[in-house]
């Protein structure tokens, strides 16, 4: 519920990949380089985040967006449920 890991597959171009922007809900979040993954660690637990991914080359020019991945980060989990506290004393 506090991350999301996104990986891709590196993209190919005549002047060479210079770096990897990732979007998120339409605006962009990050710049990657040449590493082809990328760890969100800004979301929180239940909620719908759609990501998208283009590359940049070497000239400055940019490829089209990826399809839309879209994921739903889980609630957070509880740490005791009812009946799990006790004193025995």
């Amino acid at each position: 519920d506090t991350e999301v890991d996104l990986g891709w597959n590196y993209a190919t171009d005549n002047v060479g990949v210079t770096n990897y922007e990732i979007w998120r809900n339409g605006v962009q979040i990050a710049t990657t380089g040449i590493q082809q993954k990328f760890v969100d660690n800004t979301v929180v637990g239940s909620t719908t985040y759609k990501y998208q991914m283009r590359s940049r080359d070497a000239a400055g020019l940019e490829s089209g967006f990826s399809p839309t991945i879209t994921v739903t980060t889980p609630s957070k989990g509880n740490l005791f449920q009812d009946g799990f506290e006790s004193n025995p004393g």
